[in-house]
């Protein structure tokens, strides 16, 4: 019974949704630089993994198209790799009510951002492209485009499918790797490796016996700043999520992965994992 309760219900979502796209825009993405004629695009996620793999990187450089995130440009390989596409996904990047470190490292960043002098594309969730375009509007050597957003989480798998593979809607952006990929797909680049993918934050978090707050002390390529060491804190004014909120995201993220991997299946897009260590069991992988 419930089955069918939740197939009429998604439905009736995927018709709003369809509605929504009529009414509001066709076009998810904004304007960007020309592409390049290309062989392959590399998306880089923020994992431990890439510490191991960016010589891998470096080597397919001159013949790929490459993707990176977040705090990416506090690295030194920043400025040797030249990325062609920069995503930020997370609203911390452009929420004035986050804590003063996590202020003080995305001072940083749009300062580096500001001394890019290469064309590069920076995409980003819809809902942060009118205060960083604004931001970076006297680098003309950027040019800023948004994702829209139209997550809607259907029960049923073949029209959570049916809707991504018709650009109705989009996945759920849990974290920037998702928006970067799904970026990449709808580009319909063919052949896309990714690496830094290790989707292991699960494993790092920790209750605090006393307290029952809940940390977590992930890792990323980058070196952590004091605000990434503390990632559970970042808004004061908002509660603090709990364990089974922050499971139930790391579930969204590798279910997301995987509806992708569905969807660039049916558009005969190769994506392969070559990050050295990943959970991600959905991509194939170099045998």
């Amino acid at each position: 019974m419930k089955k069918i309760i939740y197939f009429f219900i998604d439905i009736f979502l995927l018709g709003a949704s369809i509605v929504y796209l009529i009414f509001k825009s066709k076009k998810l993405l904004g304007q960007s630089w020309d592409d390049k004629n290309i062989e392959k695009t590399i998306v880089l996620g923020s994992g431990p993994s890439l510490k191991v793999d960016i010589d891998m990187v470096f080597n397919e450089r001159d013949r790929s198209q490459i993707y990176v995130l977040n705090y990416f440009a506090f690295t030194k390989y920043f400025n040797e790799i030249k990325p062609d596409y920069y995503g930020l996904a997370d609203r911390i990047f452009w929420s004035q009510h986050a804590t003063d470190d996590i202020k003080d490292d995305n001072k940083k960043l749009f300062n580096l951002l500001d001394q890019v002098d290469w064309k590069m594309n920076l995409i980003c969730s819809e809902n942060g492209y009118k205060w960083i375009k604004k931001r970076l509007v006297k680098n003309k050597y950027i040019r800023v485009s948004k994702v829209k957003s139209v997550n809607v989480e259907f029960k049923n798998e073949q029209i959570n499918l049916f809707a991504l593979n018709h650009n109705i809607t989009t996945p759920h952006f849990i974290n920037g790797l998702i928006m970067t990929l799904w970026h990449a797909i709808y580009k319909n680049k063919k052949e896309i490796e990714i690496y830094g993918a290790d989707f292991s934050m699960f494993k790092d978090y920790f209750v605090d016996q006393k307290t029952n707050e809940l940390y977590s002390s992930a890792s990323h390529f980058y070196k952590n700043t004091k605000a990434q060491d503390n990632p559970s804190y970042k808004y004061p004014r908002e509660k603090k999520k709990m364990l089974h909120n922050r499971l139930y995201q790391q579930w969204s993220g590798f279910y997301q992965m995987y509806l992708l991997s569905k969807v660039a299946k049916k558009k005969k897009i190769k994506i392969t994992n070559l990050s050295s260590n990943s959970f991600l069991d959905c991509f194939e992988r170099i045998k």
